[in-house]
């Protein structure tokens, strides 16, 4: 009777076993080659035969094989074996800034008239063309060309690349209120004597010189519009010097008193002589009649006429 060595698991194959009348024989599965043992299999390399068919790529596997493509194809659906080129291009321009051009397993990008591609390949950048300008000041590149600036204060001239100074003052006196000095690239306001700039470093505004020390016055100051004045007060008078120094009414014949002038601070005092009173006007002088008022001093009261007469016969006397 035969036995069937594959069943019983004494075979020894190493992948497949069929059974034959009084023996039996090993067999591999596809991709497997059997060895001279009879018994073990051993991977077959598909690759190492006409790159296993593949048009770019052959990876081996255990009992097969797969084929792959370079970057820039896909392995067609149809035909596993050959690839198809990828365009790029159709996926969002695939990144590019301006235009997308599909190559064989490839794409580029490329920009419109005066951009040129930056280092990413992809991104697309005005040509400088402020590169070597002659502008005086600043050059702004813009498509095709580039345009010439100054700084504040300066103009472009007409060749639109010499910057020139300009003249603030020339124009509504620089918007200043006073004086205006013309400065390289700019201009400053400034004011005349007894005047001050305010904040905004164009008005003009007085400035009170009495603030400060009574403004050197003696006396009185009074500020006028860009100077100031000193005065005295009534009495006084300014002497060489500017300084306030008493008048002597006394003396300049101001006084007007009738007798006597004494002078003071700033004013003067009139007096009479003994027997008579100064009137309500402080000048003038008049008879006292002492024996009326009581100022006499006599223990008998005698008319007033009667000293009058005593008096004027005295003087017809003397």
């Amino acid at each position: 009777m035969d036995i069937n060595e594959c069943w019983k698991g004494i075979d020894g194959c190493n992948q497949n076993c069929h059974n034959t009348l009084g023996s039996y024989h090993c067999t591999c599965d596809d991709g497997f080659l059997l060895q001279s043992d009879g018994l073990s299999c051993q991977d077959v390399d598909e690759c190492q035969l006409g790159n296993g068919g593949c048009e770019h790529i052959c990876v081996n596997t255990e009992g097969a094989y797969r084929c792959q493509c370079h970057i820039g194809y896909v392995v067609d659906s149809i035909d596993a074996q050959n690839c198809i080129d990828i365009d790029e291009c159709i996926d969002i321009n695939h990144g590019c800034n301006h235009m997308c051009t599909n190559t064989v397993g490839g794409y580029t990008c490329s920009c419109f008239k005066n951009f040129v591609l930056a280092s990413d390949n992809k991104t697309c950048v005005v040509v400088d063309q402020c590169e070597g300008h002659t502008c005086d000041h600043t050059c702004v590149s813009v498509p095709g060309t580039h345009i010439c600036y100054c700084d504040t204060g300066y103009f472009l001239q007409p060749d639109r690349m010499s910057c020139s100074d300009d003249d603030e003052c020339t124009m509504d006196n620089g918007g200043c209120d006073q004086s205006c000095q013309n400065t390289i690239g700019s201009f400053i306001c400034d004011c005349n004597n007894g005047f001050t700039l305010s904040n905004d470093g164009k008005t003009c505004i007085d400035l009170d010189e009495c603030l400060v020390d009574n403004g050197h016055c003696s006396q009185e100051c009074t500020n006028v519009a860009g100077s100031f004045e000193c005065t005295c007060f009534q009495g006084f008078i300014k002497d060489t010097a500017g300084r306030c120094v008493d008048i002597d009414e006394c003396t300049d014949g101001s006084s007007d008193c009738d007798q006597y002038c004494t002078n003071t601070e700033g004013s003067f005092q009139c007096s009479c002589e003994t027997g008579l009173f100064l009137d309500s006007n402080g000048k003038t002088c008049s008879d006292s009649d002492a024996c009326a008022s009581g100022l006499h001093g006599c223990h008998t009261l005698v008319r007033a006429s009667v000293v009058k007469l005593f008096a004027h016969v005295m003087m017809d006397m003397s």
